[in-house]
């Protein structure tokens, strides 16, 4: 392997490090984001029975 070759190997892995994390931290949002969905929903439910009450 030349030397080009080894720091392209280098930079790529670098480039791909860097997407994995932004990967990553989308799903940690989207997943944040998804379990306060939920929780939205069940203190409506909760506050329409105690409406109902």
């Amino acid at each position: 392997m030349t030397r080009q070759s080894a720091a392209n190997l280098r930079k790529l892995n670098g480039h791909l490090v860097h997407l994995a994390l932004e990967v990553e931290e989308k799903v940690n949002h989207s997943r944040r984001n998804h379990k306060l969905e939920l929780m939205l929903d069940q203190h409506n439910k909760d506050f329409k029975t105690l409406e109902t009450t």
